[in-house]
């Protein structure tokens, strides 16, 4: 009778048990998905393109396999993402869920982990002591923002698959090949979301090391690798395809002293667990209870291991030291030191939850009174009191999203729906169902947001997007600002006046710098390796003479190398008068340029251009002050092109299928045009075949965002190869074709011209020592990087 009391009595407190964590874990489960509601409307922007990934894989439009534009975190997240759209419709609130309830799985991860390190009480304070968490790891566990939570898991699920094999094989049982499975497939699935899975590996590597038995070789090691190959599959077919550009974080290594990392690892762990320094006397108990329970479990762990207790429990805690360890080698030696954030130590947090779980739950098996219990109580961040603030994010989120829809309907006819913006309102977007596009160039995540916004034609521009306003002005070009729905726009630019023409190199009579030195021949014989080049970020100055009173109104700058002024200040002398007159004054040169009509972000044919308004009586000498951009160091300027004022001329621009049709007619295979041009013919004419070079639509949606290159394309002649250019640039680039000993034929395109070069005696083509830019081609004596 006494054994069978004692069995139902162990019966009923295991069912208890039970029960408890089931309410534990549904709380967990519960409010995760009340924070992803109350998250629903969020104005983040890396929300913006988890969300955005999510509803094209909803939609069917693909499947990316990494986060927009990049060479880490795949897309398996936002795939869960993904599902509850198609479940329940297409919101914000589906996206969050597919985050929370992954990240929910982190809390029975938590407890099989603490309960095997301490018995299932430490098991049940480290679901506790992370079933809300701090801020980060609450706000995280929530929020899409790529893989984090991806990570976490299945970062989790390995270590905890190796700790269950090496203890196992400890003990000399038998292990099948399942486990073996189901760790290489999470530890493939954790590589593929993010590299920072790597501690859990380390970790994991560390405690299977530590239970070591030949068997893990002979009966594990095979189907570990062909599952962890299969689960990070979409991880290796991109990067062969791409040339391993994910291993670039392995440059990230080494960019910070150890100093700096630790003391960054310190500041940034007491923001993980909100023991912040800036409160001492809030948080100096807390944190000093903290270091207690964490030293009590190392103290606990050392001398278990010293005195050679043997337990099923020393590998688990192992684990946990092991992650510690990982993380602390891992952060203080790479990028992660440098940014100021706590989420790049999100490994650590589950560790320290079960130190402190098997410190708790050694308390309260030594005393009756539960002061682990109360320990635990202290040291659980405080974000759990900021619970029932939570709806507060409600109305706040609703606000912006609801001033981005009455923006899109306002400013989406004004700008054909495209605009170019930060990437802080990249989640306008999502917001309104890709009804105002806001697209980040020069690097854009999203490839079709790229391309829209390369072959834009009235685009709008958001929040003075990299200085717009400034450009238009240092450009004499026109654009409508206002506020419109808490924004700042900028729409209907139009480019500057065409009343001008360029001042031949013969008008000059000499450049000088500040130490007399004549430069007229570098920056005036249409040749860009002979630049003028002033190195450092002080002022610098260059005086240009012309043989008699010029009515200048302009001038355009083309560097080699990129190496392009980030100030300028341009100031005029008239004849006989001694006095400089201020024309224009750029504090910053903006990465717009005018290809036509068209505004144009950087990259591709980029060089820099200034306007003004010809003085009365004209200018006999012009003074530039340049600064060079903090990131170069240097100035470099192969040409200095001057403009003078010049009656408008009366030819129009050619249209996009006036163009093509053209080209058809000339056979023309390769086209080097003005960039809004040449991207509108391919796009436009598809049929032609015609290869624009360069070209800023050659990435795919798979691709990396990147910055195309600003430095002049090196030129070849293939087949017949077309040269679409201003009639302005034509003659400079005639003598140039001429030069070089080939022949074209010529056809006008209104304002435009198009030489027809044939390159029929070189078929797999020649070098011309020409390059092409923005303004037709110039002389180059070397190779121009590309």
């Amino acid at each position: 009778m006494g054994s069978h009391a004692a069995q139902e009595t162990d019966r009923a407190s295991l069912l208890r048990w039970r029960v408890l964590m089931a309410f534990v874990f549904l709380l967990g489960l519960g409010l995760r998905v009340f924070k992803a509601w109350t998250m629903q409307c969020s104005a983040n922007p890396d929300f913006g393109v988890a969300a955005l990934m999510s509803k094209h894989m909803a939609e069917g439009l693909d499947f990316p396999i990494f986060f927009y534009g990049q060479a880490y975190m795949g897309s398996l997240e936002p795939a869960m993402g993904a599902l509850f759209c198609r479940l329940f419709g297409t919101s914000g609130f589906a996206v969050n869920l597919g985050t929370a309830l992954t990240g929910f799985f982190i809390l029975p991860l938590v407890y099989l982990w603490a309960r095997d390190a301490g018995g299932r009480r430490a098991g049940l304070a480290a679901v506790l002591f992370c079933l809300v968490g701090s801020d980060t790891t609450f706000h995280y566990g929530v929020a899409p923002r790529g893989g984090y939570m991806t990570l976490m898991v299945c970062g989790l699920l390995t270590l905890w698959l190796s700790l269950r094999i090496a203890v196992r094989l400890s003990r000399n049982e038998s292990v099948s090949v399942w486990p073996y499975v189901w760790l290489g497939l999470a530890a493939g699935l954790g590589w593929w979301s993010h590299q920072l899975a790597v501690v859990f590996f380390i970790a994991a590597a560390g405690v299977l090391l530590l239970g070591f038995r030949k068997k893990m070789l002979t009966h594990g090691l095979l189907p570990a690798s062909l599952a962890f190959l299969a689960g990070s599959l979409p991880w290796w077919l991109w990067n062969a395809a791409h040339g391993w550009a994910s291993f670039g974080f392995a440059g990230s290594l080494g960019q910070v002293s150890l100093q700096a990392g630790f003391q960054s690892l310190a500041h940034q762990f007491l923001n993980l667990v909100e023991l912040s320094l800036s409160r001492p006397v809030a948080n100096g108990f807390r944190l000093m209870l903290l270091v207690m329970l964490i030293g009590y479990f190392l103290v606990k762990f050392v001398r278990e291991k010293w005195r050679g207790i043997e337990s099923d429990r020393f590998l688990p805690r192992a684990g946990a030291v092991a992650v510690v360890l990982a993380m602390t080698a891992v952060y203080v030696t790479s990028k992660y030191a440098n940014i100021p954030v706590s989420r790049y130590l999100l490994p650590l947090y589950p560790a320290v939850a079960v130190m402190i779980a098997v410190s708790v739950g050694d308390l309260l098996g030594r005393f009756r009174f539960p002061w682990g219990w109360l320990a635990l109580a202290a040291v659980i961040p405080s974000h759990i009191l900021l619970l029932p603030k939570m709806t507060e994010s409600i109305d706040e989120g609703t606000l912006y999203w609801t001033s981005a829809q009455k923006l899109a309907g306002a400013l989406g006819p004004l700008c054909d729906g495209i605009c170019f913006g930060p990437f802080t309102r990249y989640w306008i977007n999502f917001a309104t169902d890709e009804k105002l596009c806001v697209a980040c160039p020069p690097k854009e995540h999203y490839e079709p947001y790229a391309r829209r916004a390369e072959l834009a034609e009235n685009p709008a521009f958001l929040d003075d997007f990299h200085g717009v306003r400034k450009f238009l002005a240092m450009t004499c070009a026109q654009g409508q600002s206002e506020i419109m729905h808490h924004a700042l726009v900028t729409y209907g630019t139009t480019p500057p006046p065409d009343n001008w023409r360029y001042v031949e190199p013969s008008a000059l009579s000499d450049v000088q710098d500040e130490e007399g030195r004549d430069f007229r021949p570098a920056i005036s014989d249409y040749c860009l390796d002979t630049a003028w080049a002033a190195r450092g970020t002080n002022p610098v100055q260059l005086t240009a003479t012309f043989d008699r009173p010029r009515a200048l109104n302009g001038l355009r700058f083309l560097s080699p190398n990129d190496r392009y002024p980030g100030r300028v200040t341009i100031e005029g002398q008239a004849d006989g008068d001694e006095a400089w007159r201020r024309l224009l004054d750029v504090p910053q040169v903006t990465d717009f340029f005018w290809s036509g009509p068209r505004i144009m972000v950087a990259g591709i044919q980029y060089f820099q251009e200034f306007r003004f308004t010809a003085p009365t009586g004209g200018l006999r000498r012009l003074r530039l002050t340049v600064e060079a951009l903090p990131r170069w160091g240097e100035t470099s300027l192969g040409e200095i092109l001057f403009l003078e004022a010049a009656p408008e001329t009366e030819d129009a621009l050619p249209s996009v299928e006036q163009c093509a049709e053209a080209l058809k007619q000339k056979q023309i295979r390769v086209l080097h045009a003005p960039r809004w041009l040449a991207g509108r013919i391919a796009q436009v004419r598809p049929d032609l075949k015609i290869e624009p070079l360069p070209s800023a639509l050659t990435r795919t949606l798979q691709d990396e965002m990147r910055r195309d290159s600003s430095v002049p394309y090196p030129m070849a002649v293939n087949a017949v190869t077309g040269l679409i250019l201003d009639e302005r640039d034509a003659p400079r680039t005639r003598e140039r074709l001429a030069a070089s000993g080939l022949d074209w034929t010529e056809t006008s395109l209104g304002r435009y011209r198009l030489l027809a070069v044939d390159g029929s005696e070189s078929e797999s083509g020649r070098s011309l020592g020409l390059c092409w830019t923005e303004l037709g081609c110039f002389n180059v004596n070397t190779t121009l990087p590309r």
